[in-house]
C-alpha cells in the first residue's frame, strides 16, 4: 500500500529531479522541514502555530551553494499539475489557510532572497524560476495581510548554474513520469542512482539532437 498521495509523489519527484540536476555543479543540501523536522510534517493539529513553528514550516526545500562565486541560495521547489501561473497558484494555496496560521509569504519573510522553482508537471513540463518580494495588501474588509510580487528569472540571471539543457533534461524525465502509476513512482524515488542515470541520459539525448 502506497501511503503518499499522488500530489505528494509528484512533489517528491520534482524535488529529486531538481536536486540531481543541480548537484552536478553545486553543493545541494535538503533543508525543508519535511527533510529536517519530519515530526512536523502532516501534524498541524498537534503543534501550535507560533512564530517559531511558522518559521520551521516556511523552511525552503534546498540550500544551494555555488563554489565558484561562493553564494548560498535558498530554493523552494513547487511541482504542480495546475494550469495557473505561479502567482495564482500561491494565492490559491494561501487562501486555503488562515493567514495568521500559514502563508507561502513566510518563506520570503523568514528567508530573504529565496528563489522559487516552478515545475509544471503536465503538457510541456516547463521549468521556471521566480524571485518574490513581500508586500502588504488590504482586503475588502480593510484587513491588511501579506502578499507576494513575483518576477520571473531567466536562467542566466540565477545565482547558480542552470541551463536550457538542464531544463530540457528535466522535462524529458517528467514526460516519462506522467504516465506511470504510484507504485512505479515509489520505486524510482527509492532509487536515487536511477534518477541520476535518467538525468544523464536525457542530457546526452539533448546533445545528440543538436
Amino acid at each position: 500500500m502506497v501511503d503518499f498521495s499522488e500530489t505528494q509523489l509528484i512533489g517528491r519527484v520534482g524535488e529529486s529531479l531538481f536536486e540531481n540536476t543541480v548537484k552536478k555543479k553545486h553543493i545541494v543540501y535538503r533543508f525543508g522541514y519535511e527533510s529536517s523536522v519530519r515530526a512536523l510534517e502532516g501534524t498541524d493539529n498537534k503543534y501550535a502555530y507560533t512564530p517559531e513553528t511558522n518559521m520551521i514550516r516556511a523552511m525552503p526545500d534546498f540550500v544551494v551553494y555555488n563554489p565558484e562565486n561562493q553564494m548560498v541560495v535558498f530554493l523552494e521547489v513547487k511541482t504542480t499539475q495546475t494550469t495557473f501561473s505561479v502567482p495564482e497558484r500561491y494565492a490559491r494555496a494561501r487562501a486555503c489557510y488562515d493567514s495568521s496560521h500559514y502563508a507561502f509569504s513566510n518563506a520570503v519573510k523568514f528567508f530573504p532572497g529565496v528563489i522559487f522553482c516552478d515545475i509544471h508537471w503536465t503538457g510541456s513540463a516547463a521549468i521556471k524560476f521566480y524571485s518574490a518580494k513581500l508586500k502588504i495588501v488590504v482586503d475588502e474588509k480593510g484587513n491588511p495581510h501579506d502578499d507576494l510580487d513575483f518576477d520571473e528569472l531567466s536562467f542566466d540571471k540565477l545565482p547558480f548554474k542552470f541551463s536550457q539543457d538542464d531544463a530540457d533534461g528535466m522535462a524529458i524525465i517528467i514526460k516519462k513520469f506522467q504516465f506511470i502509476n504510484a507504485e512505479q513512482f515509489m520505486i524510482l524515488l527509492r532509487k536515487e542512482k536511477e534518477l541520476e542515470r535518467l538525468v544523464a541520459a536525457s542530457k546526452r539525448s539533448i546533445q545528440e539532437d543538436k
